[in-house]
């Protein structure tokens, strides 16, 4: 991955998604300060790092961001951001339940009572 590049991108836009919410991992920040060591090492000039081990440490921090964000349940929340980072446009589903929030706590209530009747001992009738 280079600076330009389309998967450097996304990875920027993660990291960012994830820091701006403060949901970076441990392993993210391991991988960033790696990242920073290395630049300072080569005296702030990142064109003279070895750009193979560049790569595994963006690809180490690429994993731990999908990681992150599928651990914390914000990836399709990011994914929404990357849509609109790009241009399109995203339009939120609208359901039934959107419509009618009352509607929708009676089905839930409904489906509470089905998934409790096993344990409570009622059996459903039809068996």
């Amino acid at each position: 991955m280079v600076p330009k590049d389309g998967e450097y991108e996304k990875l920027q836009h993660q990291s960012r998604f994830l820091r701006e919410r403060g949901l970076a991992s441990p392993e993210m920040e391991e991988c960033n300060r790696r990242l920073w060591l290395l630049e300072r090492l080569a005296g702030g000039d990142s064109t003279k790092l070895d750009s193979q081990l560049v790569e595994r440490i963006h690809v180490e921090l690429g994993e731990a961001a999908v990681k992150q964000l599928k651990a914390t349940g914000h990836f399709d929340a990011w994914l929404d951001a990357w849509d609109v980072h790009n241009g399109v446009e995203v339009e939120e589903p609208k359901t039934a339940a959107d419509a009618n929030p009352a509607q929708r706590l009676l089905e839930l209530a409904e489906e509470l009572q089905q998934a409790l009747r096993p344990v409570s001992g009622d059996v459903p009738s039809g068996l």
